[in-house]
């Protein structure tokens, strides 16, 4: 037999999930979920420590102190409106935290049925219950539009299907339906069901294959839209090779402006040259002005006529 292996991480999940659920005492889950209960306190060393591993106050969670007499027929009373049974032996095996709160707070689970409000002696199970009643009951759940199908009223009502068996059919479900003039083939019902739910899971198949079709074919169509925008690229370039050798030839002009910019940059030397002329002119002015003498010796010459 196939043994589930239990970590902490897990059995704190576990009674996570159920928080609200169902009921998180000791008892409960050592008598519903044994192999959880004896794993938490492998792990945990009690279950107090385990539910405080989970962030819970035990003091809170303990088995009966939170279920008052209030509590208790609140349960009785949304039991009732759901149709669930409510006979003592289904209450006990289902509901056990209910029915021992019960018993604590009501004496017996009759009293507390009473004290809910409901008709006792119409709750328990196949002693009380004439014929006429569970045919009525059973054609009250097929215009619901309940299953009447043996699989789930043993799931769903035990109580009404054992007693509709042992008082209408002779222990058989289909003449106890039979007798309430309900005359359906559930096996048929169930086939036809089974097909449906068959036709339309291979729909949503279908239709989850076809989304993933159009998108591996939009996926396609992108890569080869971006390939041949990589292709026009490629070949944009040599389709302007002129532009490209008028780029190369912008050198050469620009070699040519440089040469001009040499010939602006050597026109300082001639005004270098234009600048030394005036200094030869003045140096050249003494040797022209040497002749001044001459024209001092002049007086001499004078000076010898007068002697004469």
């Amino acid at each position: 037999m196939f043994q589930r292996r239990w970590t902490s991480e897990k059995i704190i999940s576990h009674i996570l999930a159920r928080e609200g659920v169902e009921p998180l005492n000791s008892h409960y889950y050592a008598t519903t979920y044994p192999d959880v209960y004896a794993a938490a306190e492998r792990f945990f060393g009690s279950w107090c420590n385990t539910l405080e591993s989970c962030g819970f106050s035990y003091q809170e969670i303990r088995k009966y102190r939170t279920w008052n007499r209030e509590r208790v027929l609140n349960e009785i009373r949304k039991l009732s409106e759901v149709h669930s049974p409510l006979s003592s032996k289904f209450v006990q095996t289902d509901h056990r935290p209910l029915y021992m709160a019960a018993l604590k707070r009501f004496g017996n689970w009759g009293n507390a049925i009473r004290a809910a409000g409901l008709e006792y002696r119409r709750i328990r199970l196949r002693r009380l219950q004439t014929p006429e009643e569970l045919k009525e009951e059973i054609r009250r759940l097929y215009q619901r539009g309940e299953s009447l199908s043996y699989t789930y009223m043993r799931n769903k009502y035990q109580y009404l299907l054992a007693s509709g068996m042992k008082k209408l059919g002779d222990g058989s479900w289909v003449r106890a339906r039979e007798v309430c003039g309900i005359h359906i083939n559930c096996r048929k019902l169930a086939a036809e069901a089974r097909k449906a739910a068959l036709q339309e899971e291979e729909r949503k198949r279908q239709e989850r294959n076809e989304k993933q079709r159009q998108k591996r074919l939009q996926k396609k169509q992108q890569q080869q839209a971006e390939q041949q925008a990589l292709l026009k690229a490629v070949k944009a370039p040599k389709a302007q090779p002129k532009k490209a050798a008028a780029v190369k030839s912008q050198p050469a002009k620009t070699a040519a402006k440089s040469e001009k910019a040499a010939t602006v940059k050597s026109q300082p030397a001639k005004t270098a040259a234009v600048k030394t002329k005036p200094a030869k002119a003045v140096k050249a002015q003494p040797a022209k002005t040497a002749k001044t003498p001459a024209a001092k010796a002049q007086p001499v010459k004078t000076a010898a006529k007068k002697k004469k």
